[in-house]
């Protein structure tokens, strides 16, 4: 398992600046990325499952890496990430590789919507991905993935349009807020799990 600590220092080495390593998130915590809140309870929502959750990352970069990190130490069973931009996606693996870490597949999110056996697969499903109009356009396909009592980690909920196009979508779902997810930019994140479910 991970220690709080260790899942730390990874959100740190992803925006250090590196010498001579062009790392396009350095210095942009704010609009690049997952914020260590939100981090912090995804790495303990996984390390906490009595069996390693199958996990799809929807939007590469921060949360790419520290879920390979818990994928190595074997706190996940599956993972895929996937991202929209085939440039941010080949950053993402150029981190990834710096970190030592392979073991998940990294596919564009056109590539991975073309796999035949996603449906019901994912226990934890992180959608970060593109703009928040295209989470809300992509949203009916996504909660077809989830597994029976799975949820899906909504960054940046506290954009109250998105809030609101995205809880049309999710008709059906329960959302929870995540207050302990709010970072020192005012962002924080929510769960959707389908009603009835725990």
């Amino acid at each position: 398992m991970l220690s709080e600590t260790a899942v730390r220092l990874v959100y740190e080495r992803f925006f250090a600046e590196g010498r001579n390593v062009e790392r396009p998130w350095h210095g942009r915590r704010e609009c690049t990325s997952i914020g260590w809140p939100t981090i912090r309870w995804c790495a303990a929502w996984v390390q906490a499952r009595v069996t390693p959750p199958h996990v799809l990352d929807l939007g590469s970069g921060l949360t790419t890496i520290v879920l390979h990190h818990l994928l190595r130490v074997g706190a996940i069973a599956e993972l895929l990430s996937s991202d929209t931009s085939r440039q941010w996606l080949a950053k993402t693996q150029e981190e990834l590789v710096r970190e030592g870490l392979n073991g998940g597949r990294c596919l564009l999110q056109n590539e991975l919507e073309r796999l035949p056996d996603l449906g019901g697969r994912f226990d934890l499903i992180v959608l970060d991905l593109g703009t928040t109009m295209d989470r809300v356009r992509r949203l009916p396909q996504i909660t077809t993935w989830l597994a029976p009592g799975g949820l899906i980690l909504l960054d940046d909920w506290h954009m109250q349009p998105y809030r609101d196009l995205a809880t049309v979508c999710l008709s059906g779902f329960a959302i929870q807020p995540l207050p302990e997810t709010r970072d020192e930019f005012g962002r924080f994140a929510a769960t959707a799990t389908r009603e009835g479910t725990t």
